[in-house]
C-alpha cells in the first residue's frame, strides 16, 4: 500500500511554507527531514508547517518537527505550525512538544 503522504512548498528568498497532506508517519517522515534539509542548504532558514489536511502524526513525524527546529533556530530561523488539527494538537500537548514548537 502507498504512503498517504503529500507536500506543497511554496518558497520566497529565505522562507517556506510547507503544506503536509495526510499521514506523516514512520514511512513519510523522512520525505519531510529531506526536503527541510533541501531548504535549509537553499538558505531557507523560516519555515511554516500548513498542518490543515494533517490527518495523522506519529513519534517519527515529531522528531523531524524537533530537528527541524533545532536546525533552523542554530541557523537564526524558526519553525511554525499553523492550522494544526485538534487530534494533533492533543499529541503535541501530551509530548510536551506544544511548549518547544511555534504554534501560530
Amino acid at each position: 500500500m502507498a504512503p498517504n503522504f503529500d507536500m506543497q512548498i511554496e518558497t520566497d528568498t529565505d522562507s517556506a511554507v510547507i503544506s503536509l497532506l495526510g499521514d506523516l508517519d514512520f514511512h513519510t517522515a523522512r520525505r519531510l527531514r529531506e526536503k527541510l534539509l533541501e531548504l535549509h542548504s537553499e538558505g531557507v532558514n523560516k519555515v511554516v508547517l500548513d498542518m490543515a489536511a494533517l490527518e495523522f502524526i506519529d513519534s517519527s513525524g515529531l522528531s523531524v518537527l524537533v530537528a527541524g527546529l533545532k536546525r533552523l533556530k542554530n541557523s537564526d530561523g524558526n519553525l511554525t505550525l499553523r492550522a494544526v488539527p485538534e487530534q494533533t494538537r492533543r499529541v503535541l500537548e501530551v509530548s510536551g512538544l506544544s511548549r518547544v514548537l511555534s504554534i501560530a
